[in-house]
């Protein structure tokens, strides 16, 4: 998304004549690709890491989505699915977005006795 500054300073320049009418669309395009760019390259090797270990210390799920994908997919999940692990599915797009500018974040850490399960952004 082009900032209200950046419109503004091409508006200008398309006011006084700097430029034409084609050349402030092009420049308009362009910003809002760079943004989007830079948004993209901020998710860039980030991980959707879920880990399910039983009582023996067996790995029973280990899956690693790149955060992109998992955004993804996360449209696709009912709520009420994500609302048994007492997580809303606004609060795990939440954290996704988050995660883009963060280091590691932790959504869930459970142990019930028989399974740990772990569900991070790293």
């Amino acid at each position: 998304m082009v900032t209200s500054q950046e419109r503004l300073k091409i508006l200008q320049m398309l006011e006084h004549g700097k430029i034409s009418a084609e050349e402030a669309a092009k420049l308009l395009e362009a910003a809002a690709q760079h943004e989007e760019s830079r948004a993209v390259a901020a998710t860039t090797g980030r991980w959707l890491c879920i880990r399910v270990i039983d009582m023996g210390d067996k790995t029973v799920v280990n899956l690693r989505l790149p955060l992109k994908i998992a955004e993804w997919a996360l449209r696709f999940v009912p709520g009420k699915y994500l609302e048994l692990g007492g997580i809303g599915k606004q609060d795990l797009a939440q954290a996704i977005e988050q995660a883009a500018s963060a280091g590691k974040v932790q959504l869930v850490d459970i142990h019930d006795g028989k399974q740990h399960v772990r569900i991070a952004i790293e």
